[in-house]
């Protein structure tokens, strides 16, 4: 996953219930920067949220201390407050991560995606511009449902962005839930397979993983064989599945009865039998 330099931070911040509650609270500033902190330190890891030292070692509070240059007692503090309010997350491997990170920080995508639409518009329009300084004739009704299209283009791509954000975050939240940190290698994995299969797919692929009681490999397995059988809703895979089902069902004692006779009939035929 590539490296980021900043995060966002809401203009509504201090309007927020929760941070006015913790400015009434002792070592409220503290408290706030060691939030602040927190929160660079979850972009630095670019993780999903996460913060952790390594992705098999996760910070401990003496960590956090010497990191943030804070009293450990504060530290502690501030940890417990930010749990109860339910500003951050520990699992039973006492890993922190940022609650509803992915939400508030999986903007970049669609901000990507509208700069294209409008260098791929600024294009076009250069493009009319050169033609009408050459002589060339354009014609005004071409024109404008080029440019209609492009306007209902660039809302299809709106509304596929929010869509493919919604979906990597599902997502996302299914394998931390179910598989354990998502650390940034496997983050871009999941993302890949998001990308290529959409959101509702890779989850039923690690559905399938779990019951099997299997890892994230044997998802990633299923959904390479979907992917090369063309197979891209979740109909298709149920479909698939019921067919294969039905493959390995015995035949019914008429189905063996009928083929038995097809048999005598042709030795008849072929004199075998009277």
């Amino acid at each position: 996953m590539a490296e980021i330099k900043w995060i966002k931070l809401s203009l509504g911040m201090f309007d927020d219930e929760k941070i006015r509650l913790i400015e009434s609270m002792p070592e409220a500033d503290t408290m706030l920067i060691i939030w602040i902190k927190l929160l660079t330190l979850a972009g630095k890891k670019n993780a999903q949220g996460y913060i952790f030292l390594s992705e098999n070692l996760p910070y401990s509070d003496e960590m956090l201390a010497t990191l943030f240059n804070r009293p450990l007692n504060t530290i502690r503090l501030a940890l417990s407050t930010f749990q109860n309010f339910g500003m951050i997350e520990v699992d039973d491997a006492q890993f922190i991560s940022i609650t509803n990170w992915e939400k508030h920080q999986s903007l970049d995508k669609y901000e990507h995606k509208k700069e294209q639409t409008r260098q791929r518009v600024a294009a076009h329009r250069a493009r009319k511009k050169a033609l009408e300084s050459s002589g060339t004739n354009v014609k005004t009704s071409n024109v404008t449902v080029t440019l209609r299209n492009a306007i209902e283009e660039e809302e299809e791509e709106d509304k596929d962005i929010c869509s493919s954000s919604s979906s990597s975050e599902n997502a996302f939240a299914f394998y931390q839930q179910n598989f354990g940190v998502l650390s940034p290698y496997m983050s871009e994995q999941v993302g890949h397979w998001v990308d290529d299969m959409g959101q509702e797919l890779v989850i039923a692929a690690m559905k399938r993983a779990l019951e099997n009681q299997k890892k994230w490999a044997y998802a990633d397995s299923i959904l390479k064989s979907w992917f090369s059988d063309n197979i891209r809703t979740l109909d298709a895979v149920i479909a698939r599945e019921e067919e294969f089902k039905r493959s390995k069902q015995p035949k019914s004692k008429s189905s063996r009865g009928s083929a038995i006779d097809k048999i005598d009939e042709i030795a008849r035929r072929k004199g075998l039998l009277k």
